[in-house]
């Protein structure tokens, strides 16, 4: 083979290597939670003002590992059995409220799959949105030493949308974001 051939090969296999290196990598571990302010009555609540809804995206490899944790052993996680142990899961280890003493009653909705990722649905009922939001989401830190819990707070201001993020690893547990 000729030395032209081979640099050529070579510098190939090294092209190919290094856009193959992204696909291969370490996906991080995070649960990704979205709080959003919502006015008016809910099918649980017809008499309410409003509310936050919570959904909380886990990625199914994570969720399988949640589940155990759970109790669930080894169940697919299209099982209602599994996604109730998840949703209950989940429901120790999240809280929002006026402040860490003083949380607000969340009620777990369900939970439910799509392609790769296994969703929590939540809601609190509340008669006006607070200025101060306290938030502590634990989950899946018991079992990753890497974990990153992103929350995103929408709630609307005038005709935009006010948006605050908080980040979460392990060892840490609540956490108070403005919301004015």
């Amino acid at each position: 083979m000729r030395l032209c051939n081979r640099r050529a090969l070579l510098v190939g296999a090294l092209g190919v290597a290094a856009l193959a290196g992204p696909a291969l990598a370490h996906r991080q571990r995070a649960v990704l939670t979205t709080i959003a302010w919502r006015k008016g009555p809910t099918p649980t609540a017809p008499q309410a003002l409003g509310r936050f809804d919570v959904v909380h995206r886990l990625h199914g490899h994570d969720a399988e590992v949640a589940l155990r944790l759970a109790g669930g052993g080894n169940q697919p996680l299209d099982a209602l059995e599994a996604q109730a142990r998840l949703a209950l899961y989940v429901e120790g280890r999240f809280g929002i409220g006026r402040s860490p003493t003083a949380p607000y009653p969340l009620a777990t909705l369900g939970a439910e799959t799509a392609a790769r990722e296994v969703f929590v649905y939540q809601e609190a009922v509340l008669a006006d949105p607070p200025t101060l939001l306290a938030v502590r989401n634990v989950i899946m830190t018991e079992a990753f030493a890497d974990q990153i819990n992103q929350v995103n707070i929408e709630r609307p201001q005038g005709d935009a949308a006010l948006t605050r993020s908080l980040q979460f690893k392990p060892g840490e547990e609540w956490k108070t974001v403005s919301l004015s």
